[in-house]
């Protein structure tokens, strides 16, 4: 008797330990909460400007994600004192699947129960007087300047993407171009002058009378 129960208990530990290593090696068992953040930085960032994201999700077979709606849930950075966006859905629309969402300084979205064998892409809208970059959590972080995610793998879990955009200082900058340009005007009217007079007192000693 005590040698059958021993069995039934190895057995049923044999099949526990066979489904949670199939488990762990297949992602399709689990979901993921994505949230995504955004922020500035800059003396002369403007913290109410809003910032246009598009994002996609392609299926574990490579197929684009169409005719549905995901749904996000507005939050802000622990960090920063912001005030979060309203929850909403966003409609991954034919033909491309590419689904619009906004954010402002400090505020985050996330989209809860996503699939964790899909694939998602988040590319936030460059502005011209912004130098983006983003970091993630379950992936390499993206370069200096580079606005896109390219096509991501979930995996079960929490994943963060946090956009930061780093505010040109461009009203300095013209400043200090306009200086410079001034002073070259100047140094090049001098040159001109100069050599304009050096020709005509040539001129003047060569044809004087002897």
């Amino acid at each position: 008797m005590l040698i059958k129960r021993l069995l039934t208990l190895g057995l049923i530990i044999l099949i526990s330990g066979l489904a949670y290593c199939a488990g762990a090696d297949n992602p399709r068992t689990g979901f993921t909460d994505v949230t995504i953040s955004q922020s500035v930085t800059g003396s002369l960032a403007d913290t109410s400007q809003l910032f246009d994201f598009k994002i996609y999700f392609k299926d574990n077979g490579g197929n684009i994600i169409t005719d549905t709606a995901v749904n996000y849930t507005g939050g802000v950075l622990s960090d920063i004192n912001a005030t979060p966006p309203a929850d909403a859905a966003v409609n991954l629309a034919q033909p491309n699947g590419i689904g619009v969402f906004s954010l402002k300084h400090g505020q985050t979205a996330t989209f809860e129960n996503i699939p964790s064998d899909w694939t998602m892409c988040v590319t936030m809208v460059r502005d011209a007087l912004y130098l983006p970059k983003f970091t993630d959590s379950g992936g390499e972080p993206g370069q200096l300047g580079v606005n896109s995610t390219g096509e991501r793998r979930l995996r079960p879990g929490k994943r963060s993407i946090a956009f930061t955009n780093d505010r040109l200082e461009i009203i300095l900058t013209g400043i200090a171009d306009i200086e410079h340009s001034d002073r070259a005007f100047i140094l090049m009217a001098g040159t001109i002058v100069f050599m304009s007079l050096a020709a005509f007192l040539i001129k003047h000693f060569v044809n004087r009378p002897r």
